[in-house]
């Protein structure tokens, strides 16, 4: 099975510093991390790459463990928040940081094509 590219967009209003303590926490503790999406590509499977674009570039990635739909509310154990139901991409570490990649950002989920990305 051939392992797919996908990337996601994290919102500028979270600072990096912010994500990057979440994803350092992550690996610390050997946690996943959850990202909400509107629906789960019919084509993505666990161990695809899933990057990650913030603010104009895609910054790195961390390998695709599993796709869940929760059904109820959970809070974030890093920055307490509170997260509703929905489709969840479950990302694990380690973090694979790359060198800065210009991209658009937008909503959801996009199979990443085209992009120099790291094998």
């Amino acid at each position: 099975m051939s392992v797919d590219d996908w990337v996601i967009t994290v919102p500028k209003k979270i600072k990096w510093e912010d994500y990057m303590r979440e994803v350092k926490d992550a690996e610390e503790r050997n946690l996943i991390l959850n990202f909400r999406v509107r629906a789960i590509p019919k084509d993505m499977n666990p161990g695809d790459r899933i990057f990650v674009l913030w603010n104009g570039f895609i910054r790195g990635w961390m390998r695709l463990d599993s796709t869940t739909h929760i059904e109820g509310y959970f809070v974030c154990s890093t920055t307490g928040l509170e997260w509703g139901p929905g489709w969840y991409l479950q990302r694990v570490p380690p973090w694979h940081a790359i060198k800065p990649i210009p991209m658009v950002g937008f909503r959801g989920v996009r199979r990443l094509e085209g992009a120099h990305v790291p094998r």
